[in-house]
């Protein structure tokens, strides 16, 4: 079920929503939200059903508008409604194409976050960084597949200076569809573990699946990537992005910890061009474990 408006979504209109899902309007409206769900309608609402396994949503299109639908998205392009419709090939993909052209109107930057585990955890470390400098938004909870991130981009206003967005996957070409939507500015790969490996193959497939959220960077976007992982290392120079590396084992990374007995750990740059944080140089931070002193 995703409801997304009805505090903050920024207007836009059906001919909109045409033009990004490469549908067709027939009618008019105003909108500032979109849900799922035929029983909850916010008001200048889209309804958008989703065709499931077991069901198709498409069944509860008149109820929606019962409920007080503005308009309606429908794969069904012989059925007439009496509400303004976006007619769709594919809903599910259509709420990605809604999602991403939402997201190039509001602007902002996107920092999408990948790998097989820690993907939450740098969500939360990384959002807890950059909102101390900028109007910051992140993904809640872990909404991460091709339905929660929608829901995440959706959630951007034009006010929204950076919004870090995380993105899970289990099968090839999941990762492709979320980044085309979501336009990365910067890409993060925490690590490739054995996750979902019934699905890919093997580790060389994980690697794969996890390498297709650089293929929506941004121009001039870069490729964060864990260089303790050699799978990752070892493709960090053939994969036409920008590339920084970070490790604690792997000494030539461009960004190295040194981890200490007290909880304090030492970030050292040994590379890479910063303003801050000199090259040969280094800073020391602490973070907190919860349930430790």
């Amino acid at each position: 079920m995703i409801i997304i408006g009805g505090n903050g979504m920024e207007r836009f209109t059906l001919a909109q929503a045409a033009a990004w899902t490469k549908g067709e309007a027939r009618g008019e409206a105003a909108l500032t939200a979109v849900t799922t769900d035929s029983r909850q309608i916010p008001p200048e609402a889209l309804f958008l059903p989703i065709k499931g396994e077991r069901f198709d949503a498409h069944d509860f299109i008149g109820k929606a508008i019962e409920n007080g639908a503005a308009a309606v998205m429908s794969h069904r392009e012989n059925e007439e409604y009496p509400v303004p419709a976006l007619y769709v090939e594919n809903t599910s993909q259509a709420l990605l194409d809604l999602a991403g052209g939402y997201r190039t109107m509001c602007g902002g930057k996107v920092v999408g976050v990948t790998g097989s585990v820690g993907k939450t955890t740098t969500k939360e470390l990384l959002y807890a960084v950059l909102s101390q400098g900028f109007r910051a938004q992140k993904t809640e909870g872990n909404l991460n597949n091709e339905i929660g991130l929608p829901l995440t981009l959706m959630r951007m206003t034009r006010d929204t200076e950076v919004l870090v967005a995380e993105m899970g996957m289990n099968h090839f070409g999941e990762l492709s569809r979320m980044t085309a939507a979501a336009r990365p500015n910067l890409a993060v790969i925490t690590n490739i573990g054995t996750s979902h490996i019934e699905f890919l193959g093997s580790r060389e497939g994980i690697c794969k699946a996890k390498l297709e959220i650089l293929e929506g960077l941004q121009e001039g976007g870069t490729a964060v990537l864990c260089g303790d992982e050699p799978l990752l290392w070892d493709k960090r120079g053939s994969l036409g992005y920008k590339v920084v590396t970070y490790g604690i084992e792997n000494s030539a990374c461009d960004l190295t910890a040194d981890l200490h007995s007290d909880g304090t750990f030492d970030i050292v740059n040994n590379g890479l061009a910063a303003a801050h944080l000199p090259v040969g140089e280094k800073f020391t931070a602490k973070l907190s474990i919860p349930g430790k002193a």
